[in-house]
């Protein structure tokens, strides 16, 4: 499920109108699982049961689920989707606004090609190609990573960041610190048994960033979009950190708020449960109405990077903003829209189709 599939692809003729339609297709696409792939059944079940239990959704769960199913088939839509984007009352029209889970995938290849870029899928290859933007060190753990690497690295630091290298959404992020472990040589044992991971230094932002929630990097994404010679803005929102998380993606539980494109938040914050938040729950900071500091220098960022693979013409930058102003923390090509389209409870197909026929 977390990779596209072109069966996917089958199903997209398919148009419903009605809540009874989608439950009446979903009993259909609900025994065809069971026969073909009885696990993969139980799986999207539960992802059902524990996204309505979290959220304490009130439904007819039956009925709910088969739908959500038939969406899934149809419109490529997750279970988070499926309730965020409020399928369950909009029309075929209206669904099909919204770029989906694995809708993303049939868009992004007009923009960026058919095969994946590895600078972008790679953090490690990432870095070295935007080294310039990340202005921090970053080291590649494998199979030759030496503790004599680690000593270099952390003889200026005391705390590191440890990330798997191909992996996305704040899945498998956490912060490595030698005061945790008894000595510096168990500290590196166990940073050395995670190949494939990149240790980065660790982040530290501005005051600014800092006060909404200490505990993580809260971050900027900014959608840029390169139509012939000129790089537009597509869209940007801030994503906030909550509880004890040290990230702040919104697939991990973070806060979303849209910005405009001047860099104010017009939005209160939201999250992928269906909370929606004034202040945020642990700074308790007044979320309408934040302007985002230097705007213009990290759109001139976001503009430069652009330049560096002219042939990837739509990537969503993740900034940071620090002492020394902005940063990049990671670069998407093919990244999820729900950031975008949440907040906004409007889905964004329409202009990214506008965009491509101006490329």
């Amino acid at each position: 499920m977390e990779t596209y599939s072109g069966i996917y692809n089958l199903f997209t003729w398919i148009h419903v109108n009605s809540l009874t339609g989608l439950y009446i297709i979903g009993l259909f696409f609900s025994l065809f699982l069971r026969l073909l792939s009885p696990s993969k059944y139980s799986e999207l079940s539960s992802s059902f049961e524990e996204y309505v239990d979290r959220c304490r959704i009130v439904c007819d769960k039956k009925r709910y689920k088969a739908a959500f199913i038939a969406c899934l088939f149809i419109y490529g839509s997750f279970v988070k989707e499926f309730f965020m984007y409020d399928f369950v009352h909009l029309n075929d029209k209206g669904r099909r606004e919204y770029v989906t889970e694995i809708s993303r995938y049939r868009i992004y290849p007009f923009f960026n090609g058919r095969k994946k870029r590895i600078e972008m899928q790679s953090k490690y290859k990432a870095y070295q190609s935007f080294k310039k933007y990340y202005q921090r060190e970053v080291i590649f753990i494998g199979s030759e990573t030496t503790a004599e690497e680690l000593d270099h690295f952390f003889s200026s630091r005391n705390c590191g960041v440890l990330k798997p290298d191909m992996s996305g959404c704040g899945k498998g992020v956490e912060i490595v610190r030698l005061a945790d472990y008894n000595s510096k040589e168990e500290a590196f044992s166990f940073i050395l048994s995670h190949r494939n991971h990149v240790l980065e230094e660790y982040v530290t932002e501005a005051d600014f960033f800092k006060r909404l929630h200490p505990q993580s990097v809260n971050t900027v994404r900014i959608y840029a979009c390169r139509l012939k010679e000129k790089t537009v803005i597509f869209g940007s929102h801030l994503r906030i950190g909550l509880d004890d998380s040290v990230v702040d993606n919104a697939a991990a539980g973070g806060v979303i708020v849209s910005l405009t494109n001047e860099g104010i938040a017009w939005t209160s914050g939201v999250d992928e449960f269906g909370n929606t938040y004034l202040f945020h729950p642990d700074s308790h900071v007044f979320i309408p109405g934040m302007k985002m500091p230097e705007w213009d220098k990290a759109v001139s960022l976001v503009e430069e990077a652009m330049l560096v693979f002219p042939d990837i013409r739509f990537v969503g930058w993740d900034l940071a903003y620090t002492d020394n102003g902005w940063i990049i923390i990671e670069a998407n090509d093919n990244g999820q829209f729900h950031g975008y389209q949440i907040p906004y409870h409007h889905g964004c197909r329409k202009e990214l189709e506008n965009y491509i026929r101006s490329l």
